[in-house]
């Protein structure tokens, strides 16, 4: 790990255009170790980091609820660990997270996460001036064909009742 930082640090020394971004896994009680050990090391190596982006899903035997109460209570635990790691205020760690979101039914049984919830992550965002909202697999940002919500079907859809496009818009405000 601090040999990739080192890396990292060196490439970005060469090239000042360069930016860093770390896409991380997140529960509701922010980052795992592992995350806080990447970023650690990328800090203490003089990496730049310009952005973490956190995966709002897969939450697994955890999730009890509601995915963008989930998605919300995951940013917020997570902001406070970029606040720590990094030294930054508040605003500097907000708009330095993304959020990105599973579209409609998530890969991991009971999660599904809906229009209302792309809503509500978006509201939050723009509140707290969170660099970037966006989607994993945009291409499922459609309703199934045969209206399933189960099977194969759910790797080119959302598996929710919507419109083409509906989670776009919701994100997007």
């Amino acid at each position: 790990m601090d040999l990739r930082s080192e890396a990292i640090a060196l490439l970005q020394r060469e090239r000042d255009d360069l930016e860093v971004s770390f896409t991380l896994p997140v529960m509701p009680s922010g980052l795992d170790d592992d995350g806080v050990a990447l970023l650690e090391s990328a800090n203490q190596h003089d990496v730049q980091v310009s952005g973490v982006n956190i995966m709002t899903m897969n939450y697994g035997e955890s999730y009890t609820g509601d995915m963008g109460d989930y998605a919300l209570t995951s940013a917020k635990a997570a902001h406070a660990q970029l606040k720590e790691i990094f030294g930054t205020s508040d605003a500097t760690a907000w708009k330095a997270m993304a959020l990105t979101s599973m579209l409609g039914v998530n890969d991991v049984d009971n999660e599904t996460f809906t229009l209302d919830d792309a809503a509500q992550v978006r509201e939050f965002a723009d509140e707290k001036a969170i660099g970037w909202v966006s989607m994993w697999a945009t291409f499922r940002d459609r309703q199934c064909e045969d209206d399933s919500s189960g099977g194969n079907s759910l790797t080119n859809c959302s598996g929710v009742r919507q419109e083409s496009g509906a989670f776009a818009e919701a994100f997007s405000g």
